[in-house]
């Protein structure tokens, strides 16, 4: 899919550094001002001329993707894809905790909102893009209200990644 790429849950910036190293300009978004800094932070931190290159690909902003999907400012208008990781639900059972970043993550966001995946689904296909990702666990119940059912997904046994096409 051409176009660059929207991480409307930007977090750690894992998925939009995947994005950024394949060679795509990627539009972070993250809303949490504190998780927003430590990715800064991180990218500033690039030493090599490929890991510079792979920051200079992604481009943040420190703001709600609902408002920012909205209106899209260039060269973002056009994306090849919108990318939506929201956290995950703590498991209910205890037997295999998530990463370490991950549990400081969740441990660092308690406090604040949770995040309306129907908000962000419905704000993402709102928009011209030509691909819309999801990525939850897979036993996860999504409502995929207006947006329909995905064309397609992606199955392992720890994540599942649902996906529009949409031309």
């Amino acid at each position: 899919v051409e176009g660059p790429v929207i991480d409307a849950t930007a977090g750690l910036g894992v998925d939009a550094g995947v994005a950024a190293t394949l060679g795509r300009d990627v539009l972070c978004l993250e809303r949490d001002r504190v998780v927003h800094a430590m990715l800064v932070d991180a990218l500033s931190r690039a030493e090599t001329e490929a890991e510079k290159a792979v920051a200079a690909r992604m481009h943040l902003r420190c703001i709600d993707a609902c408002a920012v999907l909205q209106d899209l400012p260039d060269p973002w208008s056009r994306p090849g894809a919108i990318m939506l990781d929201p956290m995950f639900p703590p498991r209910r059972r205890q037997s295999a905790l998530p990463p370490k970043a991950m549990q400081r993550l969740r441990q660092l966001l308690d406090a604040g909102p949770e995040e309306d995946i129907g908000g962000l689904l419905a704000a993402a296909h709102a928009t011209v893009a030509r691909r819309v990702v999801l990525k939850r666990p897979p036993e996860a119940v999504v409502d995929y209200g207006a947006c329909g059912a995905p064309t397609y997904a992606i199955e392992t046994k720890l994540l599942r990644w649902e996906v529009w096409d949409r031309g």
